[in-house]
């Protein structure tokens, strides 16, 4: 199960939160799909 700081942010030692405001629009309704990104790795 994921878990959720008070800001709403999914928690682990393995994700970096990274906050963007030039990027948001509004505020989301439903999720459909949450989509990982990872650069830097030494393999695909």
């Amino acid at each position: 199960m994921l878990k959720k700081d008070k800001d709403g942010w999914i928690t682990s030692l393995k994700i970096h939160k990274e906050h963007k405001p030039r990027i948001e629009k509004s505020p989301i309704g439903i999720v459909a799909a949450i989509v990982l990104h990872r650069t830097g790795s030494s393999n695909a």
